[in-house]
């Protein structure tokens, strides 16, 4: 699906539960030649409120074309993985985003390790809060709403934390049967 980074977006809201300590996984395929520096959403999840929790794969944020996933939890802090290289470079890409039952986040790009695991806080959870593709939490205006600019396909959310060779799999995977996959164990 390709949005315009104007207005485009989808939202859903699914009944995943990430209660304290379960594991999971979001990735996605995206394509952009976004090059400014305010941050667009390419997939996330929020329970709402300032300071609540998220997990998100976002791009721009943390300087153009580089590629963050957050994570802010219970406590109200949120951990977050950036890339060291950039990936506005208009070619597709896989960004994969694993939560592992110890409250690690790792963040992967076309199936490698972006930097390793950083320590997270347990999520409240985000059962029956939409997902958003494409756009940040709010969609509002004048709460910084940022819209995506490119392509984004074959979004996926697990309920494990997915392995490397899961990672790798997924990644030269060539079945994607459409925009939204929610994947249980």
């Amino acid at each position: 699906m390709t949005f315009n980074g104007t207005t485009q977006y989808v939202s859903t809201t699914l009944s995943v539960n990430y209660a304290s300590g379960d594991p999971f996984t979001l990735s996605a395929w995206f394509k952009t030649s976004y090059a400014g520096a305010n941050p667009t959403t390419i997939v996330g999840a929020y329970t709402g409120a300032a300071g609540a929790s998220l997990i998100r794969i976002s791009l721009g944020e943390a300087g153009a074309g580089i590629l963050r996933a957050d994570i802010r939890g219970t406590a109200g802090n949120r951990k977050e993985a950036t890339t060291t290289g950039t990936w506005n470079d208009g070619n597709w890409h896989m960004a994969t985003l694993v939560r592992d039952a110890a409250n690690n986040a790792i963040l992967y790009v076309d199936n490698g390790n972006t930097g390793g695991a950083i320590a997270v806080d347990p999520i409240i959870s985000l059962s029956g809060f939409p997902y958003y593709i494409g756009a940040n939490d709010s969609n509002n205006a004048a709460q910084g709403a940022t819209f995506w600019t490119g392509s984004v396909d074959d979004v996926r959310i697990y309920n494990r934390a997915l392995s490397t060779v899961d990672i790798a799999q997924l990644f030269t995977y060539t079945g994607r049967n459409g925009l939204f996959t929610l994947l249980s164990k």
